[in-house]
């Protein structure tokens, strides 16, 4: 079969040599935005300097009644994108399942583990209803869906409109997108899982002796459905990955069986898997990543904290492994659900109910999510390029005029220009008159890395309902690290990916609370420390072995002999509750955990809870360090900022390299680098201004020309103790750009 073309040869039309970065919005999904808007939209995009639009191709839209399909209206759209020099990017959606399928095959809808049925319906993201969609362990749901794809596929392959096309919208586990339920549970399903089991185990008592059960064959084996156990959960949520994953496979295959000369990109819901929960939603970026040719995430930074989506970022960009990846959806204008305007959360004040059912992210207090102004889109939209994107794909051109989904536009709601769209038009400027310098930039390597298991997720849902811990130890490492100027990878854990991960690369690595960590990944941290790596972790870690049996000893998989401790006594504990950690004069809050550790021979105590017991230990082993603290500090910054905490990370790191710093913890300092420049972005998180001092390392006495290039005005600046140190002032949101050559 023949493979696509290089990203750059899929770019047949010919604009003036287009820039390598790539920026565009969504803009259809049926039945918006009206057929009588479209020419007039897409002049007005062009004029705005936006080369791409992404159209959702909804599968009832075109397929009204078996074996026919209706393109009509969709190939007008791309005719009048060709005429006037736009790309399309086709997003295949299989969430959207005909009627007559449904009809004809009731047994396929979605069961959950009540035995309750999911009917097709409308929500949020699928106005005209379908969604979400049948269950594919179904021969004939999967065979009418790759006659959609195919069809679909073979009907625009030529057209001069295509940049390039996607199998499905943010895949993960559909059913579950909007509610609490779990998918599926169905007879197909069940019996899939049957077989899942019994390639994996070949033998029932070799799954009995790991579930601790005692079946006589396979297809006595139940899917569960109550959480309690850890062991039938996880092959349970494997599986269901497992089942996605093949979904995606044979969708992209009928896309490159159909069209090879165009490329196949993904996107993941905003947050990426790093952030989202894999027990509920099976969100895995490395697997989804290898199987196309270009990888992207969703922000929508009004939801949460600035720095939330800097970690997906870093997730997506990370399992891309040096493939091109995207901010695959930014927020483009104002949050919007049911009755609820420009409110990132839409939950009844009274009553609590919400829009999005089940699926909001609980936060402390009152959360303001503030205002989409232009300058916060422009903040965003660079922050995307700052971190290596190569394309910015805005949610959405207009509001959202039918459905629950309101809001997000670029436009005013009669699709006239509203400021933010000025900001695009004036960040696409700014790309073209520096594409020389812009588009062959790439990220410095990263010197930091956190490191974590997936599985951690499902073991953390089993017990509790939630892995809200597991979660916020991830967004609370990236937190401090982001407020003291330290970019991060992301590594994985997990047996299929570590052999791949290059640890050695990293002068520190920090783990989130992770409860279970196998044999093979203790093995690789000893060795990443021994070899001179510093390691960081937090209390409970590897206190399940292998097989799911809490280990006699804490920290588990033999981890007490690096860490040099153990523990002697642990609590979990309210917060408000838990004593501080002291380290020298810094006090640090403690959350969850009050896990009192014993020191081994050879190892130090460098802090101690304020009631007097050993809190962290540091251990010198070979030529690195690990130090191991027995509560869970990292839970806590994601919700509270902690100077102690961020001041002792500080010093930790002292002597890692920084590409480029500021002052102020919220005033981020990120760079790119081509050749012997350096682009280095300024970016003020806050919706307050900010003055912060920029310092950048500088090699030699010479003075390099520094240029801000939004404005295009030089600054004069002189190198002082190795570094440029550069005093500025910045707007709420304000952003600053300089070429360093």
């Amino acid at each position: 079969m023949a493979r696509p073309r290089h990203a750059a040869q899929t770019r047949s039309h010919e604009r003036n040599a287009p820039l390598m970065i790539y920026v565009g919005t969504q803009y259809f999904r049926a039945p918006t935005p009206a057929p009588e808007d479209w020419e007039r939209d897409i002049q007005q995009a062009r004029a705005y300097g936006l080369d791409y639009f992404r159209f959702w191709l909804m599968w009832n839209w075109y397929s009204q009644r078996e074996g026919q399909y209706d393109f009509s209206s969709l190939a007008r759209l791309l005719d009048l994108c060709e005429k006037h020099g736009m790309k399309a990017l086709m997003l295949t959606n299989l969430e959207s399942v005909p009627a007559w399928l449904v009809k004809k095959h009731p047994e396929a809808v979605y069961q959950d583990e009540t035995g309750g049925l999911y009917w097709p319906e409308s929500v949020g993201n699928t106005p005209a209803g379908g969604f979400p969609g049948l269950c594919f362990h179904h021969k004939a749901v999967a065979d009418a869906g790759r006659d959609y794809i195919a069809n679909l596929v073979r009907a625009f392959r030529d057209h001069r409109a295509i940049e390039c096309w996607e199998p499905h919208n943010e895949p993960m586990f559909e059913p579950g997108r909007y509610n609490s339920r779990f998918y599926c549970y169905c007879a197909e399903t069940v019996r899939a899982f049957q077989n899942y089991l019994a390639a994996k185990y070949d033998r029932i008592e070799a799954l009995n002796a790991n579930w601790r059960r005692n079946y006589g064959a396979f297809d006595e084996v139940l899917p569960p459905r109550k959480r309690g156990m850890y062991n039938n959960w996880l092959d349970w949520r494997a599986f269901a990955v497992d089942s996605l994953m093949a979904s995606l496979e044979w969708r992209i295959q009928t896309i490159r069986d159909n069209d090879p000369n165009h490329y196949v990109m993904i996107h993941t819901r905003g947050g990426s898997g790093v952030t989202r929960n894999l027990a509920k939603e099976g969100i895995d970026d490395y697997r989804m990543a290898a199987l196309v040719e270009k990888y992207g995430t969703a922000a929508f930074p009004q939801c949460g904290p600035e720095h939330e989506y800097f970690i997906a970022m870093a997730g997506a960009r990370c399992a891309a492994k040096g493939k091109e990846f995207w901010m695959a959806e930014l927020q483009g204008g104002p949050y919007g659900m049911g009755i609820h305007r420009n409110d990132a959360e839409p939950v009844c004040e009274f009553c609590g109910s919400s829009t999005m059912e089940a699926t909001i992210d609980k936060k402390e207090g009152v959360f303001d999510p503030g205002e989409v102004t232009p300058e916060r889109l422009n903040m965003w939209t660079w922050s995307g390029i700052a971190q290596g994107a190569k394309g910015i794909l805005y949610w959405q051109y207009r509001n959202e005029s039918f459905g629950l989904e309101y809001g997000f536009g670029l436009t005013e709601l009669d699709g006239s220009p509203h400021a933010r769209l000025e900001v695009v038009r004036a960040f696409k400027q700014v790309l073209s008159r520096h594409r020389n310098l812009l588009d062959g930039a790439t990220l410095p390597p990263c010197r930091v890395a956190m490191a974590w298991d997936p599985r951690n997720d499902i073991v953390n849902w089993t017990a509790v309902g939630c892995c809200d811990a597991v979660k916020n130890s991830i967004k609370g490492i990236h937190k401090v690290l982001w407020h003291g100027d330290y970019p991060i990878d992301v590594l994985r854990l997990d047996p299929e990916f570590i052999p791949g991960e290059n640890f050695d690369s990293y002068d520190a690595v920090f783990l989130p609370f992770s409860p279970f960590l196998d044999s093979g990944a203790a093995a690789r941290l000893r060795a990443y420390v021994q070899q001179g790596g510093t390691l960081v972790a937090e209390a409970s870690l590897a206190q399940f072995d292998d097989t799911m049996r809490v280990n006699p000893v804490v920290p588990g998989a033999g981890l007490d002999e690096l860490f040099g401790c153990r523990r002697a006594d642990v609590r979990t504990m309210h917060h408000q509750l838990l004593p501080a950690i002291k380290i020298g004069a810094l006090s640090l809050r403690a959350r969850m955990h009050k896990e009192v550790l014993k020191p081994l021979k050879g190892a130090r105590v460098i802090g101690r809870f304020a009631t007097g017991e050993p809190a962290v230990i540091e251990n010198r082993v070979g030529k690195g360090r690990a130090i191991y603290i027995g509560s869970n500090p990292f839970i806590g910054y994601m919700v509270h900022d902690d100077r102690g905490l961020l001041k002792w990370i500080q010093k930790l790191l002292a002597g890692v390299e920084r590409h480029a710093w500021t002052d102020k913890p919220d005033v981020i300092a990120r760079v790119l680098v081509n050749d012997d420049a350096k682009i280095v972005f300024l970016l003020n998180t806050q919706s307050k201004p900010a003055a912060a001092t920029l310092a950048v390392p500088v090699a030699g006495r010479k003075t390099p020309t520094v240029t801000e290039i939004i404005t295009g005005r030089t600054v004069m600046a002189k190198p002082e103790k190795g570094a440029l140190n550069l005093r500025r002032r910045l707007g709420p949101y304000g952003v600053e750009v300089f070429a360093i050559q």
